[in-house]
């Protein structure tokens, strides 16, 4: 019998709210640094087991060696949770699951193997909610896929969502269609691909909120963008769009917007994705969300470097520096900035300094005291 969501999550909330303020320091650790480092702190380790799988789940496929530093140190630590029994169990069993998609990322597919399997194993014998299992077989999926064993990818791609859409997880259930549609489009069946979109808009419409509609119109958008399929994506995040402003969704309505912009530049529209990425980066400052703003702005600065607009850099680049210290952009952060302002001062700002810049940026939710190093000259 499947334990309470609920008791999981307050047990899960009591015990991260104490390990919040040591994360920064773990984040700046890796490999056996890391691993001793939570070992020093048993009393917050459950806490920090939780912190650092969710920052594994989000960096597997931006940056899986990160993601397997965090998941080997919370595996590593395994032993001294056995206390906390079925939760224990809930804790590694999420542990091994990321584990496995970062070593799938990795190419390390046996490893991968053995790793899925110890999760599942785990959440069976913790009677966590089967929506744990469900995650992980979405991750035993992918290794398969890559394996070329399609078929037994598709079975448990398609048991996992099924699962998913039970517990009304409308947003993950999308994220799997989409990763079903990838998989049935790399095999060379776009007509099936295009099926699954099909059958998850009638799921969403059985959901009957627009919330669920608008998840599917952008994951859709998302895949078809990735697959050059620029013009039906446009649409796809219009509709999307629409859908999340009547559903007061600002947050998701603001991050179709910056796909949009990515639409125009894909188009080579340098102009009008400009025009399209101020907006988006006005209102992540005034939403506090400093760290995406930076990567929008990153953004805007090389679409200004190819468009030709070499007399609005400069200014850009004084502004950006003075903007981000006013929205408390950290000082490790902001060297990025400064060396931007030097670059295009001497008049010599490059496309790969830019590149070098975004990629920091992305990454700095990683390693937030991380300082930024310039690329190497010459280039």
């Amino acid at each position: 019998m499947d334990m309470s969501g609920d008791d999981l999550v307050r047990r899960a909330q009591e015990i991260t709210a104490a390990a919040e303020r040591l994360l920064p320091h773990l984040l700046e650790l890796s490999g056996l640094a890391l691993t001793r480092e939570l070992g020093r702190h048993p009393e917050l380790q459950p806490g920090l087991a939780l912190l650092l799988v969710d920052r594994a789940d989000r960096a597997v496929d931006s940056d899986p060696l990160r993601a397997h530093d965090f998941t080997a140190a919370v595996i590593a630590q395994a032993g001294s949770l056995s206390h906390l029994h079925a939760l224990a169990d809930h804790l590694i069993g999420r542990a091994w699951t990321a584990h496995a998609d970062a070593l799938r990322a990795l190419g390390r597919y046996g490893q991968a193997h053995d790793a899925i399997a110890a999760a599942l194993e785990l959440f069976a014998r913790s009677f966590s909610p089967s929506w744990f299992s469900a995650m992980a077989n979405v991750v035993a999926a992918r290794i398969l896929h890559e394996e070329q064993l399609r078929d037994e990818a598709l079975r448990r791609i398609r048991d996992a969502a099924a699962v998913l859409l039970r517990y009304g997880d409308v947003d993950r259930y999308v994220r799997v269609r989409a990763i079903e549609a990838s998989m049935l489009w790399d095999a060379g069946d776009r007509k099936a691909a295009a099926g699954v979109w099909s059958g998850a808009a009638l799921d969403a419409l059985e959901c009957g909120n627009l919330v669920a509609a608008a998840l599917l119109q952008e994951r859709t958008g998302i895949f078809l963008l990735r697959h050059g399929e620029v013009d039906d994506a446009a649409r796809s995040f219009d509709v999307a769009l629409t859908l999340f402003e009547s559903a007061g969704r600002a947050r998701e309505a603001l991050r179709c917007r910056w796909h949009r912009a990515e639409v125009a530049a894909a188009r080579g529209e340098f102009d009008e994705a400009v025009g399209e990425f101020y907006p988006v980066q006005a209102l992540m400052l005034g939403a506090g969300d400093v760290i995406p703003a930076a990567v929008v702005s990153a953004e805007i600065l090389e679409l200004l470097l190819v468009a030709g607009r070499d007399d609005e850099i400069l200014p850009l680049a004084d502004l950006i520096v003075e903007t981000f210290s006013d929205a408390g952009l950290t000082l490790n952060a902001l060297r990025a900035w400064t060396f931007v302002r030097q670059r295009a001062r001497a008049g010599r700002l490059t496309v790969e300094d830019i590149t070098a810049v975004r990629l920091y940026f992305e990454r700095l939710p990683l390693r937030p005291n991380a300082l930024f190093e310039p690329p190497e000259p010459g280039r």
